[in-house]
C-alpha cells in the first residue's frame, strides 16, 4: 500500500529554494572564478557573467561588460529554478531530506549534465574534455548540490 504524502506547502518550499539557490549560485561562482584564476590570471567573474548571457543573447555579450548583469540575473534564476526543484524533490521524498550529502551529490551531477547538455544544443558550450568535465562535476556537485541540499535541510528543520 502506498503511503499518503501530504501536499508540499508551496510558499515554503519557494522560500527553501530561493534562499539554497542563492547559497550555491554564490558558491559555485567562487569555484568557478578562482579555478579560472588558478590557470588564467585575466580571469574575471564578469567574463564568467557575460559567457552566461551569451547563452540567451549570442555572441553580442562579450562586446559590453554591461551584458555582466544579464548573465549574473540568469544565473540566479537558474541557480534558484534548480534548488526550488530540489526543494520540492526533498519534501516530497524523506529519504532525499535525510541523506544530504549524497542527494547533493546526485543533485549536482543531474544539474551538471543537463546543463551541459542545454548548452551544447545552445552552441555555445566548449568542447567536453575530462578535464572540463571533472571541474564541471565538482562545481556542480560539491560547490551547488551539496550546499543547496544541506541548506534546504537546515531550512526545513527550522521550520
Amino acid at each position: 500500500m502506498a503511503s499518503l504524502v501530504s501536499k508540499p506547502n508551496w510558499g515554503r518550499l519557494i522560500g527553501q529554494g530561493i534562499l539554497a539557490g542563492i547559497v550555491g549560485g554564490i558558491l559555485i561562482d567562487a569555484f568557478q572564478y578562482f579555478s579560472t584564476l588558478a590557470t588564467t590570471p585575466q580571469a574575471s567573474i564578469v567574463a564568467n557573467w557575460q559567457y552566461v548571457a551569451s547563452s540567451a543573447v549570442g555572441a553580442i555579450a562579450y562586446t559590453s561588460t554591461s551584458y555582466a548583469w544579464l548573465g549574473l540575473l540568469f544565473q540566479a534564476i537558474v541557480s534558484i529554478a534548480w534548488a526550488i526543484g530540489y526543494a520540492y524533490v526533498a519534501a516530497t521524498r524523506p529519504n532525499v531530506m535525510s541523506t544530504p550529502w549524497l542527494s547533493g551529490l546526485v543533485f549536482g551531477a543531474v544539474v551538471w549534465l543537463i546543463m551541459t547538455f542545454v548548452l551544447m544544443l545552445d552552441r555555445i558550450a566548449p568542447p567536453l574534455s575530462a578535464t572540463s568535465v571533472v571541474m564541471g562535476l565538482i562545481a556542480c556537485c560539491i560547490f551547488y548540490g551539496i550546499p543547496v541540499a544541506l541548506t534546504v535541510r537546515a531550512v526545513a528543520q527550522r521550520a
